[in-house]
């Protein structure tokens, strides 16, 4: 009688194990789709702006070295490629913000992507003009804190890696 009881528990047991492991597993299933699906996104973005970047013929640095230059995007295919270039930054932190909501990594992570990329966008007026006009399509929590780096950091004024993209410019 004594060794039915054990086996009936450790049959209790062995079910219940068996439960969590496929709960566990279910889970890891969604996280994996999840980040399936953010990287499909992510490598559609990424193929459309470089098409588009292609059709405009313009190098990315030199479009945003003329619009640091000159504070004023003066051409369409300057416009499409400094729209892209910007999409692309902001794009990447709502990228990370979506990895980090499905437990990929911590939300330090993606903030500290969208310190790396925001001031690259905030750097001129037309960036702000660019980061107020496409609100709507920016995720509210990644939209906060972009404002809240917006408002620390003062007028815009130079232009960071402007000096880098330089040089890898060709001459004329």
């Amino acid at each position: 009688m004594q060794l039915e009881k054990i086996s009936h528990s450790i049959q209790i047991i062995t079910g219940i194990v068996v439960i969590i492991g496929v709960v566990l597993v279910i889970v890891e299933l969604r996280q994996t789709k999840e980040l399936a699906r953010a990287q499909l996104a992510s490598d559609s973005w990424g193929m459309s702006i470089s098409r588009i970047q292609a059709m405009a013929g313009e190098n990315p640095a030199h479009a945003y070295g003329k619009l640091c230059d000159s504070g004023i995007v003066d051409t369409t295919e300057d416009a499409l490629v400094v729209h892209n270039l910007f999409l692309q930054r902001v794009h990447q932190i709502q990228r990370a913000h979506e990895i980090a909501l499905i437990g990929g990594f911590d939300d330090s992570r993606w903030k500290m992507i969208a310190n790396g990329n925001l001031p690259f966008v905030f750097a001129t007026e037309y960036g702000r003009v660019w980061w107020n006009t496409g609100r709507q399509y920016i995720n509210k929590e990644v939209l906060d804190y972009g404002d809240s780096l917006l408002s620390g950091i003062g007028p815009a004024a130079s232009c960071p890696g402007v000096s880098t993209m330089r040089t890898m410019l060709p001459s004329k």
